[in-house]
This record gives structure tokens, sequence and C-alpha cells, in this order.
């Protein structure tokens, strides 16, 4: 992994740890709405985009939001899902 964003109130917390793992590139996004736009700018073709998100917060608008913007490029967007 190159690269975290982690999405939500309690981002900073997931930044911390992040960067306490040894992960150098990582950012913080507070709100839900804005994360799709923040991932898609920073992604380039050829790149792998994985979502883990949370159901709760809704994450997954963040997933199909990518999806739905990246679809004509050569981004590959995953997602984890619980059954």
């Amino acid at each position: 992994m190159n690269h975290l964003f982690a999405v939500g109130k309690h981002a900073a917390v997931v930044v911390k740890a992040a960067r306490a793992a040894g992960l150098k590139e990582v950012q913080a996004i507070v709100e839900v709405d804005t994360a799709a736009k923040t991932v898609k700018e920073f992604v380039r073709a050829g790149d792998l985009v994985l979502v883990k998100a949370s159901r709760a917060m809704r994450l997954e608008r963040v997933a199909d939001a990518l999806k739905d913007e990246l679809e004509h490029e050569e981004i590959s967007v995953s997602t984890m899902q619980r059954k």
C-alpha cells in the first residue's frame, strides 16, 4: 500500500496509527462526501483502489462514486464486503 485515505470523524486516529506503523502517505478526510472527489484527484491510470468501508457511515458511497467516475479510466476499484 502506497497511500491511505482515512474517512470519517475518527480519521485522524487512523492516520496517527498508520504513521506510527511506518506509512508515510496518509490523509484524513472528515467528510464522507468529499472522499470520492479527493481520491479521484489522486489516482492515476493503472492504480488499484481498495475501499474498506463502514456500512454505519455509508462509506460504500465512496466506492460507488469512484466506480462511476473512474469507469472509463484504467483504474480498478475493489471493495471488501461482509455478508
